[in-house]
Parts: structure tokens; C-alpha cells; sequence
């Protein structure tokens, strides 16, 4: 499983934080979590089959939103 360390987010750009969404099953819980809350941070609009990917995620982890 990939990991992406936090202190090294603001780095990455929008497509690549977007990747991590798409391809969250080979990502880390909180990697994920970070790249979404990064993208809200900066507040991008996101793509309506990105927050799909995200409620699959949040669906198939079991996370409460």
C-alpha cells in the first residue's frame, strides 16, 4: 500500500491528489483522506465522479461522514 507523507502534500498538484482519489484501493486510509482534504483546502472544484470515487471509499472503509 502507498503512503503519502503529510508534511509533503502541499507539493503535490491537483491531478495527482485527484489520482490518489481514483485510485484509492492502492492507497492507505489515511493517504486518501489526506489528498481529499488537501483538495477541499485549496479549494478546488471537484470533479462529480472524483466525490463518487469518495463515497465508495468512505462506503467500503466504513467511514461516518
Amino acid at each position: 500500500m502507498k503512503t503519502i507523507q503529510t508534511k509533503n502534500i502541499i507539493a503535490f498538484d491537483e491531478k495527482y491528489l485527484i489520482s490518489v482519489i481514483q485510485l484509492w484501493n492502492e492507497y492507505d486510509t489515511m493517504s486518501v483522506l489526506v489528498a481529499y482534504s488537501e483538495l477541499k483546502r485549496r479549494k478546488c472544484d471537484i470533479p462529480i465522479h472524483i466525490l463518487e470515487e469518495m463515497i465508495d471509499f468512505f462506503v467500503k472503509k466504513n467511514i461516518l461522514i
